[in-house]
Order: structure tokens, then C-alpha cells, then sequence
């Protein structure tokens, strides 16, 4: 199993268009994706750069990982979010 881990910055003003865009686009495209497990997305905090948000994809294999990854790198997002980080790591263990 892989973890693919994203980060996003997030314009304070922009917050309640972020998380309609996650609702309504996000995660429907991410529950189709090939080989998830599954998906969360964590309460953004305060960072450097406004706001950061946070999430994790569990998929079965890398190669579906990466898939994922590409997809989430060429999907639209809205001005009020950029990504600002994309890592695919194997999961050790799980519960």
C-alpha cells in the first residue's frame, strides 16, 4: 500500500470556496480513482502562506498513487488554493 500526502496553501478569504471545491469536485473524482483505499482530508491550520490544508490517499499500489497524483496535479483548483507539495511514500503498517 502507498500514501500519497498533499499539501495545499489556502488564501484566508478563499476558504469557503476551497472546501465547496472539495465537496463537490475533490472528492467525487477521488473516489473513482483506480486503487484507493481510502481518502482524508484534515481542517486546514494557520501557515506561512495563509492557511495549510493537508490530506492523505491510501492506494494498493504506487503506480495507482502516482496516477493519482498526475490527476491531482493537472485538475483545476480555484485562485484561492495552489498546491505547495506532492510525496508518494510506502505504508509501513496499518491498524
Amino acid at each position: 500500500m502507498h500514501a500519497l500526502l498533499v499539501t495545499v496553501s489556502i488564501d484566508p478569504g478563499g476558504v469557503a470556496e476551497a472546501q465547496e471545491n472539495l465537496r463537490t469536485r475533490v472528492v467525487p473524482a477521488v473516489k473513482q480513482a483506480p486503487g484507493l483505499v481510502a481518502a482524508y482530508w484534515l481542517d486546514p491550520k494557520p501557515g506561512s502562506a495563509g492557511l495549510e490544508g493537508f490530506s492523505v490517499a491510501l492506494f494498493d499500489t504506487e503506480e495507482n498513487a502516482k496516477k493519482a497524483e498526475e490527476m491531482a496535479k493537472s485538475s483545476p483548483v480555484p485562485d484561492s488554493v495552489k498546491f505547495t507539495g506532492f510525496e508518494i511514500r510506502g505504508v509501513l503498517v496499518s491498524t
